[in-house]
């Protein structure tokens, strides 16, 4: 039997940007989070960041690092796509 509950944690409930009207801090977490966990195994990749569940410069510095990483567009901005 497999256990979902580890699913919530693999989603973002909206679009999350510095300064955002739609941010929430559990996923803003989230994101700070997995951002933080790429750069243990991405060194140089310039994505750690504090997890305060604010999406500030940091953040938003970091989420850009992490894109240009993957090779996506560059924009700061985390959606649903970006977070997978």
């Amino acid at each position: 039997m497999q256990k979902p509950h580890y699913q919530k944690e693999l989603t973002i409930a909206a679009t999350q940007k510095r300064n955002g009207p739609q941010n929430n801090k559990k996923d803003v977490m989230k994101i700070q989070s997995w951002l933080s966990l790429f750069s243990m195994t991405n060194r140089g990749a310039g994505t750690a960041t504090g997890i305060d569940g604010g999406f500030g410069s940091a953040t938003e510095q970091a989420v850009i690092n992490y894109q240009r990483a993957k090779g996506m567009a560059q924009t700061g901005i985390v959606d649903q796509a970006v977070f997978n």
